[in-house]
């Protein structure tokens, strides 16, 4: 929507997200990349010179000083890393300055911490942690042994079942908190630019990476979206397209919980068969969850099963209080407890072992 009286132009929350990563270089300096993205804005005509208000959500985010403008092709605005949602098929180049916070401290943070490295090896994991499990921390901390530091970009998710960003972003910022290396880790949060949404573009993730100076991004081999494919006997990936200089992408094995090892392993270095296996797939962690069945700690840690089931479920006991004074030990001292704490001590009684059969 273009607002002639206003001299402005109503951008979206995906929007915004996109034009701080074209300010940090993370799209580099070409016209498009080389999955065929593009950066074509489109808002409609106005005058060359001419300082256009950037709105989002109501409030001005920056400023646009207009310096060209130019028929662009539907397939060309559809295929943009902006949503386009206004009409018309004229896109204008400009001077940009932004005053929204929106992502611009953390990436001042992670401008900070790479030069503060002579030669920084930086490794990136893009994840929706949907929700967060233990692999998910298993492939962090074998990334955190090969780099100076890990960036985690948190991307969004628009499908049906999905828990909300923020909670999503709360399990991640609590690992990196409390179980990772402080200084070793950076959470960056791209919840609202919808060109990752379903971590569906790793070609575009792996641009983004590589623009930012980052040498290393970590896949899984079960990725939908990197599929294989043969052409002319040789395999190749979409991944094919990210033959970037001094840039590595990790291709990582399934992860399983093998029964007879009694750890978490590779299918590659595990020596039992697949019916010792137990699997981590999401679609099962979400349906126990949604049920309000706590999910075993071979699979979550039970902080952030907690956390996400009294989000799902706030309010669900009548005096949360009582029974937990009821159920678990404590020292004499009646405190206020939360559902994550009630959910935390249950979790423990889970595991405790001796009265195991």
């Amino acid at each position: 929507m273009v607002s002639r009286e206003k001299n402005s132009i109503e951008i979206s929350k995906s929007e915004l997200c996109a034009l701080h990563l074209l300010k940090f270089g993370a799209f580099g300096g070409e016209d498009r990349l080389k999955n065929g993205k593009n950066f074509a804005f489109v808002a409609g005509k106005f005058r060359l010179g001419a300082e256009v208000n950037l709105i989002c959500e109501g409030e001005i985010c920056g400023k646009l000083k207009i310096i060209s403008s130019q028929k662009i092709t539907d397939e060309e605005k559809q295929n943009s890393v902006f949503e386009n949602k206004r009409p018309g098929n004229e896109a204008i180049k400009g001077e940009l300055s932004l005053n929204s916070r929106i992502i611009g401290d953390e990436f001042a943070e992670f401008f900070a911490r790479k030069s503060s490295f002579k030669n920084p090896r930086i490794s990136a994991f893009f994840t929706m942690a949907d929700p967060l499990h233990r692999v998910h921390e298993r492939l962090l901390r074998l990334m955190i042994d090969k780099a100076d530091f890990v960036v985690i970009f948190l991307v969004g998710s628009s499908r049906s079942d999905a828990f909300s960003a923020n909670l999503r972003k709360k399990t991640l910022e609590f690992l990196c908190e409390n179980f990772l290396v402080k200084g070793r880790v950076l959470l960056i949060d791209l919840n609202d630019f919808s060109a990752l949404n379903n971590h569906s573009d790793p070609t575009l993730e792996c641009a983004i990476a590589h623009n930012l100076g980052i040498n290393k991004v970590v896949f899984g081999q079960k990725h939908k979206h990197v599929a294989g494919y043969f052409d002319h006997g040789d395999m190749h990936s979409v991944l094919d397209f990210c033959d970037y200089e001094n840039f590595e992408i990790w291709l990582m094995p399934e992860y399983v919980y093998c029964n007879k090892c009694k750890v978490l392993s590779s299918v590659k270095n595990c020596p039992h068969g697949s019916h010792h296996h137990v699997h981590y797939h999401t679609r099962n962690l979400k349906a126990m969850l949604y049920a309000g069945i706590l999910p075993p700690a071979l699979f979550m840690r039970k902080e952030i099963s907690a956390m996400i089931l009294a989000e799902l479920f706030p309010n669900r006991f009548a005096d949360l209080q009582a029974l937990y004074d009821d159920l678990f030990p404590n020292d004499g001292l009646i405190e206020p407890r939360s559902e994550s704490e009630f959910y935390e001590e249950l979790m423990r009684l889970y595991q405790t072992s001796a009265l195991k059969t």
